[in-house]
Parts: structure tokens; C-alpha cells; sequence
């Protein structure tokens, strides 16, 4: 399968398959959606603590009412001034609805390199992931199904360790890649069901690390397949025959307080509407004074059990 990236600050123009969508506010948003949650990445260790923009992602999901928020790894960070496990620790809200990704950083905080794999399961442990409710966690203690049951929707969250080191694909075992497939075709698929893989991955995009047969399950049955590492949003867009199809959205959920490549700090807020069952995800921007709605190079709806589109909400023209 052909794979075209589309990053959020690409000169390629917008595809003519754009959604537009009748909100002028984040808040109108809000209100018209039957749930949302929230997805991060590559904090380094920064929290509400010590960081601005940390400070103002927890703030404005907290605006959201978002339910939780999932975390796609490099989260803590042996370095002084950067809090996020005390915070962690601290937070009731964030101790009991943060589901992390165990990466590389984690690795390196709790065991004896970024390539100890498995040893920033310890994050887990701490968050005492083996008597949280409906999650399973897995023997090596770093990869873990969780089921979460918000507004009569039951959102499935698959989490893999795929971390920078090893400086191979090695560090993504075939182990967790059968553990996704098993998870995956243990799911019946409904409209009331959100299916969420994430995995870190050593260049931001771990899709290629499978293969043909492993691929078509992910395709088939996820909602969101969600990268980290790189601290930049993109987009990956599967072929146009595919896209047409049921297809997940597959995003690099970029970085909160540490953003790369020309990027801008930011998270991605995830609210699935009311009047049709479709899930949109905008990179919303932290370098802004203001919680505003994302522009159509970063908002895209994931139709659940359809097809993904880009979004062009009312007010894209003015604030552009």
C-alpha cells in the first residue's frame, strides 16, 4: 500500500474531499458533541507545573470536558524543573484517566537506557495499571488493552512499545504486533465502538513495520492509529482506492511544549458529534493565546466505520 504524507504545514493544496462543518467555536463544538477525549506526545517530562503550554493544554481540556486523554510516550525525562510524574502522582483527574504510551524516554527514566526495553513499565506499575478497570496489562508490564465505557460508547485503547532504541525495527517485536492482531480481531466492531492503536516508533509512522496481513486487520478495525517521536503533526493518508474505504485515521500526534520542524506546540482534541456518528480530530494550537478551532490542514473527521475526511469549519476563511 501506498502511503502519501500530508503534513499540517504541507504547500499541497487541501483535497476536494473536505467535510465543512457549521461551528464557530471550539465551544460550540464542544457542546454539540456526544463525547471527547484527548491525544498527546512527547512532552519530555514538562507538566502544568513548570510548562506554559502544558498548563494551557490541561487547562482548555479541562474547558473541554474532555474524558480522558491518551499519551503516545516520552512523558518523563530525568532532568530538573520538569515535573510531569510528580504531577502525575499528584493530579486525581490525570492519575485515573491518563493512558500513557511506554516509549523510549520511559525506558531511559526508570531503567538503564532508552533501549532497556520494557523498563519504563514501572510508569505503569505506579499508575497501578494492574487493578485499573478494564484494563489488561500485559506480562511485560509496558503494553496493555484498556476498555472504557464514556456516554454508551466503548472506546478501545491498544497500546504497543515500539521505542526509538534499539536502532532497529527490533524494538518493535513480533510479539506485540501478534498481541495487536489478537486484540483487535477480538473486538465486535458496532457504531458504539472507538477503536485506538498507538504505538511511539523510532522515525514518527510505524504502519510499514507490519506486514500485509497484520495491516489489513489494523485498517479494517481501527478508528485512530496514533505515532509520536517526531513533535510534528502529519497526517498519513492511505491510497485514494483505500480511502475510499473504511480506513482508520492514522496521525503523529506531535508535541504539546517541544514542537519541531516549523510546527507549532499543540495536542489533538478528539469530539464525536452528536448528529453523526464521526470522530474530529484537530491539532489544536497551544502558541495561541486562545483555544480556537484548528484550520483544515489540521481537522479531519473519522466517519466510525467510513471513511476519513478533511474539515473545513465556518470561521476558516476569517481566521485565515
Amino acid at each position: 500500500m501506498s502511503i502519501v504524507i500530508l503534513g499540517a504545514f504541507t504547500t499541497e493544496k487541501p483535497s476536494t474531499d473536505i467535510e465543512l462543518l457549521n461551528y464557530n467555536s471550539p465551544e460550540q463544538l464542544d457542546d454539540s458533541s456526544k463525547l471527547s477525549f484527548a491525544l498527546f506526545s512527547d512532552n519530555q517530562g514538562s507538566s502544568p507545573y513548570d510548562d506554559i503550554h502544558m498548563a494551557k493544554m490541561n487547562k482548555w481540556m479541562s474547558e473541554a470536558k474532555v474524558s480522558f486523554v491518551v499519551g503516545v510516550g516520552d512523558h518523563v525525562m530525568q532532568q530538573n524543573g520538569r515535573n510531569f510524574l510528580q504531577f502525575l502522582m499528584r493530579d486525581a483527574w490525570w492519575y485515573n484517566n491518563f493512558y500513557p504510551t511506554i516509549a523510549d524516554a520511559e525506558n531511559a527514566y526508570f531503567g538503564k537506557s532508552q533501549a532497556d526495553l520494557n523498563s519504563g513499565g514501572k510508569l505503569l506499575n505506579l499508575m497501578n495499571f494492574k487493578k485499573r478497570a478494564g484494563v489488561e496489562l500485559r506480562k511485560n508490564n509496558s503494553e496493555y488493552y484498556a476498555l472504557k465505557e464514556v456516554n454508551g460508547y466503548r472506546i478501545h485503547i491498544i497500546t504497543l512499545h515500539f521505542p526509538d532504541q534499539p536502532a532497529n525495527d527490533s524494538a518493535f517485536s513480533a510479539d506485540s504486533k501478534a498481541f495487536m492482531v489478537s486484540k483487535l480481531n477480538s473486538i465486535t466492531k458496532s457504531k458504539k465502538d472507538i477503536v485506538i492503536v498507538n504505538a511511539h516508533s523510532r522515525f514518527g509512522f510505524w504502519i510499514d513495520n507490519l506486514n500485509a496481513a497484520q495491516k489489513s486487520v489494523l485498517m479494517n478495525k481501527a478508528d485512530l492509529v496514533l505515532s509520536g517521536t517526531t513533535h510534528y503533526f502529519e497526517k498519513y493518508l492511505s491510497d485514494a482506492k483505500a480511502e475510499n474505504k473504511r480506513t482508520p485515521l492514522i496521525i503523529n500526534c506531535g508535541s504539546p511544549a517541544y514542537a519541531k520542524f516549523g510546527s507549532h506546540n499543540g495536542y489533538v482534541q478528539v469530539n464525536l458529534l452528536n448528529k453523526d456518528q464521526g470522530l474530529v480530530a484537530q491539532y489544536v494550537n497551544l502558541d495561541k493565546a486562545e483555544r480556537t478551532l484548528a484550520t483544515a490542514k489540521e481537522t479531519y473527521i473519522k466517519h466510525i466505520n467510513g471513511k476519513v475526511k478533511r474539515v473545513m469549519f465556518n470561521n476558516y476563511y476569517a481566521a485565515n
